[in-house]
């Protein structure tokens, strides 16, 4: 059995598929192959050149895709109308519009065209972001190249704008025996195959392909502190692990088998799953089976803490300005700010808590488990009205220790202020903005009760 059949056998094992996942993209899958054709192709190749070898297979693959459903291809090729003495860095030419039954088309223009010029790969990849339809559909890249870009533009730059755009996949590159540096300055472009010898690139060209055209599901489990999958109802983002592009955003749900929902996404790419939790959690580098359904695994177990005042507010209390500052336990950077009366579900672990009161509250090594609500709950302020006949600087102070700690600034342009204090004994220290002598400072102490009014008069 030749090369030729075994493709058709194995492209055609995909149609079903492809078809099936046409439904969920709602457009064709679209492959661009674009193609060396510089100087550098003539040269020996197991006693053949490379461009021959090249041709042949494009014929052989595009014969293949001829006879898949959904499936759209054409052909951009570089390096060919201009000799390589010119540095012609606009050498590239769209030679068949992507469509369908192409095959006849595409191996007539490489029956013609002729290797002889240099190597402008940034070019070509900035304009085949043009040769895709505008419409629905998967545009597939597919470069084939033996050699480096010769017009010193940054490839890894261009690729991952063009991704980011979603002009383009991820591309995917074979290079046909390039040395190691080329390959490495390649990498950041795509997902790129390197060939030694004429038969990998068969091999190669037909792993790009079924990796191109397959249909791929995933199932993302997320554990309890059991390993059991029941957490959900959280943001999962998939992103490009190379580029760091987001390319999915699911909400996790458990179907009605009580089963985690399957996905359908598109393994051109290997992903970095982020669980949007609080923290949140992220799996690295993560590559799918294609045609396969993938099951991933990633502990989340979690719990809850409710926040609320013990005992009644007062209507004037500004409940909006009263929040916590939620930390890892012993870490110093805020990782979410919950507001007072409110329930928000996290990690299991130990955490740091810091209400935003006067004077503040602190809390530490406050442990969340699994399903397991937390409550917490802190004291309700009280009010405090200072009613000012003149302005004033001064502050409210607490006594810790026998030292004074201020942990409010009077604002000396407001005739009236209205406070919310932790119940407690404090102190107001003022004098008037007008006065020339420090003896005119009134020091006076006062005490707050939670839910109660207090006028205090300047």
């Amino acid at each position: 059995m030749n090369y030729r059949t075994i493709l058709f056998l194995t492209l055609s094992l995909f149609l079903l598929n492809i078809t099936f996942a046409q439904d969920k993209q709602k457009g064709p899958t679209r492959i661009l192959f674009l193609l060396d054709a510089s100087a550098s192709m003539k040269k020996d190749w197991d006693n053949r050149t490379r461009w021959e070898v090249a041709k042949q297979i494009l014929t052989e693959i595009t014969d293949s895709l001829n006879n898949v459903e959904g499936v759209e291809f054409g052909l951009r090729v570089y390096g060919h109308q201009s000799p390589s003495n010119q540095r012609d860095c606009q050498d590239s030419k769209l030679e068949v519009n992507i469509g369908t039954n192409n095959a006849h088309y595409i191996q007539k223009r490489l029956a013609e065209i002729k290797p002889k010029g240099i190597t402008p790969i940034a070019y070509s990849l900035e304009k085949s972001a043009f040769d895709f339809p505008t419409t629905a559909g998967r545009n597939i890249l597919i470069l084939i190249t033996d050699g480096e870009e010769s017009c010193s533009k940054d490839l890894c730059e261009i690729s991952k704008r063009l991704q980011k755009s979603n002009a383009i996949l991820k591309p995917f590159i074979i290079g046909l025996n390039i040395p190691d540096y080329i390959a490495n300055s390649l990498e950041c472009v795509g997902q790129l195959h390197q060939t030694e010898k004429p038969g990998d690139f068969k091999e190669k060209l037909d792993i790009v392909l079924n990796r191109a055209l397959a249909q791929t599901t995933v199932q993302v489990n997320l554990l309890d502190t059991y390993g059991k999958p029941t957490e959900t109802n959280v943001n999962l983002t998939f992103h490009d692990s190379q580029t760091e592009i987001a390319k999915y955003n699911f909400y996790h749900t458990i179907n009605h088998e009580g089963n985690p929902d399957t996905l359908a996404v598109d393994p051109v790419y290997n992903y970095d799953i982020v669980v949007h939790t609080i923290p949140s959690l992220r799996e690295r580098n993560i590559k799918l089976e294609e045609n396969k359904h993938n099951v991933i695994d990633i502990p989340a177990a979690q719990g809850s803490l409710r926040l609320e005042f013990d005992g009644p507010l007062l209507n004037s209390t500004p409940l909006h300005k009263i929040k916590c500052l939620i930390k890892e336990s012993g870490e110093y950077s805020t990782l979410h700010i919950q507001p007072m009366n409110s329930i928000e579900t996290y990690l299991t672990g130990k955490y740091d808590l810091e209400f935003l009161t006067l004077p503040r509250i602190k809390l530490q090594a406050i442990e969340i488990t699994q399903s397991y609500q937390k409550m917490i709950k802190v004291p309700a302020p009280g009010s405090v009205n200072l009613l000012k006949s003149f302005e004033v600087y001064g502050g409210i102070f607490i006594v810790e220790k026998g030292r004074m700690k201020k942990i409010y600034e009077l604002r000396s342009d407001l005739k009236q202020e209205n406070i919310a204090l932790q119940p407690g004994k404090y102190r107001i220290v003022y004098r008037a903005k007008n006065s020339k002598t420090m003896h005119t400072t009134v020091d006076k102490e006062f005490e707050v009760l939670s839910g109660k009014s207090l006028n205090i008069k300047l």
